[in-house]
């Protein structure tokens, strides 16, 4: 900014220098205008980072239990354990039943279904395992029926497909 005692000495002077000078005056008069310019942004920034500041919450202190931090930690096995759902004496006598009027062919198909979808997930659940036990079982019965003639089926290859079906099973077991 020009001051009236300055705007007096530059009307004393000649055409060329006073230009001069008000270009000076100009350029310097630019530069506070953008240090100012920058001061606001930044002032405004920093205005929005203290609102924000203010509406983020302390989280609240909480008492920690010394001896539960040197209690000996579960493993996941553990865990799994002690959470896993029980199955009943009962479901599982219903599983056995429905595999004894279930066809071998079916049974074969299931194992196959769940031996495709173990190594999809690459677990097994304890309902599967179940399962598979429990189809295993059936699966051993039929084959000893066979050898002890106790065991008739009108399919032609059923010895194939008890064979097959058990070798599905074990490989699903073993893992």
């Amino acid at each position: 900014m020009v001051k009236d005692d300055k705007v007096e000495d530059l009307k004393n002077l000649s055409p060329e220098e006073r230009i001069r000078r008000l270009k000076r005056i100009e350029e310097k008069n630019k530069e506070e205008i953008e240090q100012a310019q920058k001061l606001i942004k930044e002032s405004e920034e920093e205005i929005k980072i203290e609102e924000r500041l203010q509406q983020v919450e302390v989280p609240q202190n909480e008492e920690v239990n010394v001896r539960e931090l040197f209690q000996p930690e579960e493993n996941l096995e553990q865990t799994v354990e002690r959470e896993q759902p029980q199955v009943s004496e009962e479901e599982i006598r219903q599983q056995q039943e429905y595999l004894r009027e279930t066809p071998t062919q079916q049974i074969e198909q299931r194992a196959e279904y769940l031996q495709q979808r173990i190594q999809e997930t690459g677990n097994i659940s304890n309902e599967q395992r179940n399962e598979i036990s429990s189809m295993y079982q059936e699966i051993r019965q039929r084959e000893d029926g066979l050898k002890q003639g106790t065991y008739k089926s009108s399919t032609r290859n059923i010895e194939e497909q008890i064979s097959m079906t058990k070798r599905i099973l074990s490989d699903i077991y073993r893992r």
